[in-house]
């Protein structure tokens, strides 16, 4: 024990020097610009760059793509704990009830993989949930083809999720946590925010808002589409790395 804490040590104070002893850093929103601004005596100048996968233009779809398709809400990433997919699951069951014809498709693998499979089984949902597992490229296109809103139902309060931007790559409406890092990179005008106070009760109305609201759902869609074409496109976010 006595090791690891001197191991830790160790990785803790190399850490410190190799920060306040940079000239530039960069950082991946503003929340976390703060937190080092906040923990350490920075000498150097602190820059915020999005952390953003770019995905292939064939990834970018017209809401018109999906029109008349069975509606299909998805999950795209890690079965970890603070992903909480499980509440996903329980507002699907929910909302499911009035919305027969919609699916739901959980893409990824991770440590709580099995047990949200019990819970879908549980539940007697497995003709409507989707659990394929790590999908190729080419699949997750076309499951991305038809998904109409994207779930990222929880978060650390630092994490930046790529499933986000990957949802505004492809006209996919957003439901997201609003844990400080999301709120940094997405407004309520881009995406919908789960009420941390009363989580499973929001994201179920958030859900039902959407699947009934067409023209909400596209106002979202555009608004983030367009920031992804905007102020985050692999241009302009060049453009800020050059700088």
């Amino acid at each position: 024990m006595a090791e690891l804490f001197t191991a830790g040590k160790k990785i803790d104070d190399f850490e410190r020097l190799s920060i306040e002893s940079a000239d530039s850093i960069i950082c991946y929103s503003e929340t976390m610009s703060r937190f080092v601004s906040e923990k350490y005596k920075i000498s150097g100048k602190v820059n915020v760059f999005p952390c953003i996968i770019y995905k292939n233009q064939s990834d970018q779809f017209n809401t018109e793509d999906k029109v008349n398709k069975s509606p299909l809400i998805g999950f795209i990433g890690s079965f970890l704990s603070w992903h909480k997919v499980e509440l996903l699951v329980s507002a699907f069951k929910e909302i499911h009830v009035k919305f027969p014809d919609v699916r739901l498709v959980l893409i990824g693998y991770g440590v709580e993989w099995e047990r949200i499979k019990k819970q879908v089984h549980d539940f007697g949902m497995n003709d409507c949930v989707e659990m394929p597992g790590f999908v190729s490229e080419e699949q997750l296109l076309r499951y991305k083809e038809t998904m109409m809103i994207g779930v990222m139902p929880g978060s650390n309060w630092y994490g930046s999720p790529l499933k986000l931007f990957e949802y505004a790559q492809s006209s996919i409406a957003i439901i997201a946590p609003a844990t400080p890092a999301v709120v940094d990179l997405f407004s309520k005008e881009e995406a919908l925010f789960i009420d941390r106070n009363n989580s499973g009760k929001s994201l179920v109305q958030h859900l039902r808002l959407l699947l009934g609201n067409d023209n909400m759902r596209n106002v979202l869609i555009g608004n983030a589409s367009k920031k992804m074409t905007g102020e985050y496109s692999q241009r302009e976010q060049m453009k800020n790395l050059i700088k």
